[in-house]
């Protein structure tokens, strides 16, 4: 081009100082760049913060705010400024929106070890009367013979996390198993799985609202449910599994109910624990895992009346039969593309001529 600043042939490039400077073979011109009052700002904060002097890098980050409010370079300077003044609430604010998990969980810890050493005693006494409380309960309860949930549907549900053969053989010879309890699971477990991703804290979710669908979620929650029933109630039927339809889905349904306890425990958790690292999280979610495992494992032995091995082919038939599935789900939802915008051509052509 033409204009000041933009070249017809620039062929040689060269720095001095915070000068740089750019030659022009055609037009026979030597231009010079100098930085803006922006650029001389955010350099000397970041000199300064690289040299470790943060307070005095403080107010030059929060002029580069004024000029570019969600400068990372300038939330990070800010973040490390005010840790290092003490400010840990301010801190915890700052790398949260740079998305800097360590500084952020370092702000927590030292924000919890102030209130734990400010109010330990309470504390100590509120576990105590909890832990206390909860024993108390439990005494009473097995004493008096007391039922806490009265529905014999729902306590079978809750049973499956303690006594999963005896749940399942009332669920297979008793009767006991509820089609609408399943299918509330079953929503539950689309519902806690997409809390999860959207309200936990931003160290153990990679949620973005301008990216995340919900159909995706449904998928993976709703849809794994309703095809791992159907894929493993006709690979068992065909290997004489002694289970209909119905009790493979509630099996599979109450299945998830750990995952759904636990995506409802950790949402709380994440937004409570200092580290990011921690393995509090992910042991809880292993364990969850575990626990559906063999929950599942249980209630198809039962409802097939299956040996452990004879599962074991199952169920891997059954997921290669629902690899299968999503192929011809994924081959089908391709050609209905190409039919549609076949016929969506045919139908602009026919307007254009007509």
């Amino acid at each position: 081009g033409k204009q000041t600043g933009v070249f017809s042939a620039a062929n040689s490039i060269a720095v001095n100082g915070s000068r740089i400077m750019v030659s022009d073979s055609l037009r026979g011109t030597v231009t010079f760049f100098e930085r803006t009052e922006y650029g001389e700002i955010l350099c000397t904060a970041q000199e300064l913060t690289l040299n470790s002097n943060y307070n005095a890098a403080r107010p030059l980050w929060n002029k580069v705010l004024e000029f570019d409010p969600v400068n990372r370079m300038a939330l990070l300077g800010l973040a490390k400024a005010t840790y290092q003044s003490g400010e840990y609430s301010e801190a915890m604010y700052y790398a949260k929106e740079c998305n800097n998990a360590e500084l952020y969980s370092q702000a927590r810890q030292k924000l919890q070890n102030e209130f734990i050493s400010r109010n330990f005693v309470w504390l100590f006494l509120l576990v105590i009367a909890l832990v206390g409380g909860i024993v108390v309960l439990l005494v009473l309860t097995k004493r008096k013979q007391v039922v806490l949930i009265k529905n014999a549907e729902l306590r079978t549900l809750t049973r499956t996390l303690v006594h999963p053969f005896e749940s399942f053989n009332d669920v297979k010879y008793k009767q006991m198993g509820s089609l609408k309890i399943a299918f509330i699971l079953t929503f539950l477990f689309y519902l806690s799985g997409s809390a999860a991703t959207i309200w936990s804290d931003f160290r153990y979710t990679s949620y973005d609202s301008a990216s995340y669908n919900t159909l995706f979620q449904i998928v993976r929650t709703i849809g794994l449910v309703a095809v791992w029933s159907l894929a493993n109630w006709g690979i068992s039927t065909l290997q004489n599994g002694k289970g209909r339809l119905k009790e493979v889905f509630i099996v599979t349904a109450y299945s998830v109910f750990p995952i759904i306890l636990y995506n409802l425990i950790s949402i709380p958790l994440t937004h409570i624990v200092a580290s990011s690292e921690s393995t509090l999280i992910s042991g809880l979610h292993i364990l969850a895992l575990i626990f559906s495992a063999i929950i599942l494992t249980v209630g198809l032995m039962i409802i097939h009346d299956y040996s452990f091995p004879r599962f074991l082919i199952t169920a891997f038939i059954s997921l290669l039969f629902i690899i299968l599935i999503i192929f011809v789900v994924f081959m089908i939802g391709i050609l209905l593309t190409q039919f549609w915008s076949f016929f969506a051509e045919v139908i602009l052509e026919a307007i254009r001529r007509f």
